[in-house]
């Protein structure tokens, strides 16, 4: 009996000492496996941090490099608007050429090409050409390829004046046969740009809104007044209030109509107020809408535009596009300098300098040569 006693007295002891050791093997289970997961978690945010900082450096590259490459190309093209305000002025043309810095955003949804929406926003500093014409009283701006183009034509067409300029009989009908490099139509001309967050139309809400218009030299011109306004596919926008998504995510699968109402701008300068238009695209799409030009001038023009759109079924990618996206409405029209007084620099110097002594058709060779020879060269 007493032996029975102590083998289940041993037993026991057996079982609580292992007991005891399995739940320390738990134990360490446990602690293993919460280290194991907190050394993954470090991993990941050391790998995320590193890809980061990676991104970080290219970017900073790339924006180096873009800012070098832009600033030899501001100096070479100076070289050339130099030239073509020389030929201008020994014309007695009253045009002057501006290089600027201009900035521009990226045209696409950050959907279209994969990117994050850390990048929404960002632009793209470029170079154009200001052309500032006193004769015809209007402003437009061209690219770097198309000045260089005028350019060309400009030297010819002064290789003719000069040498026409040596004939006292000139014809004035022969002249007026040659292309003019310096003037042209006025084109509508980036004013600047209005950007509307999207999230309000992913819970199918109105949001009304005043938006500043950033121009391409980050300033501050005007405000748009714009409205997006969800509906129903015949038009009604008294909505039914239990069927508001909670979460943008309830919208999966379901057909999407709003409307686009952009009413009037506010606010533009008086030097960039004439035959106003507007114009966006939406998603991914290529299509342009585009509202009505208010022809001639007017600091608040007017449009009453409405645009309502159909999508269905609604897409996840969609729906991540109107949480974290935006609508980017473009501002065009027609820069004037109209400006009481204002002339280009040095015009009664210029005039006086390209005015002949004895017939106003005429450019004295010496003066014609003094200007030719130089641009021949750089032929």
């Amino acid at each position: 009996m007493q032996l029975r006693v102590e083998a289940n007295e041993r037993h026991m002891e057996t079982e609580r000492i292992k007991n005891e050791l399995e739940r320390e093997r738990q134990n360490q289970q446990v602690e293993y496996d919460t280290l194991k997961r907190q050394m993954e978690a470090e991993k990941e945010r050391y790998e995320k941090k590193m890809q980061e900082q990676k991104q970080a450096y290219e970017k900073k590259m790339r924006n180096d490099n873009q800012i070098k490459f832009t600033k030899q190309k501001m100096k070479n093209i100076k070289k050339q608007v130099d030239e073509a305000n020389e030929i201008a002025r020994s014309m007695g043309k009253h045009i002057v050429f501006t290089a600027i810095y201009i900035s521009k955003f990226d045209n696409q949804s950050i959907y279209a090409n994969g990117s994050s929406s850390a990048e929404v926003g960002e632009m793209k500093t470029e170079i154009e050409i200001k052309v500032e014409n006193f004769e015809l009283d209007q402003i437009n701006q061209w690219t770097c390829d198309k000045f260089n183009d005028k350019l060309v034509m400009m030297r010819d067409a002064y290789q003719i004046y000069e040498e026409r300029a040596e004939v006292v009989n000139s014809s004035q009908e022969d002249q007026e046969d040659q292309e003019d490099p310096f003037s042209e139509k006025a084109e509508p001309v980036l004013l600047g740009q209005a950007f509307y967050l999207l999230e309000g139309l992913a819970y199918q809400v109105a949001d009304d809104r005043q938006l500043p218009i950033v121009t391409t030299t980050n300033e501050i011109n005007g405000q748009l007044h714009i409205n997006v306004v969800p509906c129903e596919e015949n038009g009604n926008e008294e909505l039914d209030e239990d069927m508001l998504p909670e979460d943008p995510m309830e919208m999966l699968d379901r057909p999407l109509d709003f409307k686009v109402k952009i009413s009037h701008i506010s606010g533009l300068p008086e030097d960039f107020c004439t035959n106003i238009f507007c114009e966006y695209k939406f998603y991914i799409y290529e299509d342009v809408y585009r509202t009505p030009v208010c022809e001639g001038r007017n600091l608040s023009p007017q449009f009453d535009f409405v645009q309502q759109h159909h999508f269905d079924p609604i897409t996840k990618q969609m729906v991540q596009y109107l949480q974290d996206d935006k609508l980017t409405v473009k501002i065009y029209g027609n820069q004037n300098l109209n400006k009481k007084g204002k002339q280009p620099p040095n015009f009664a110097k210029r005039h006086s300098v390209m005015a002949p002594q004895h017939n106003s058709s005429m450019m004295s060779k010496s003066t014609a040569s003094s200007v030719l020879d130089p641009l021949r060269q750089m032929k």
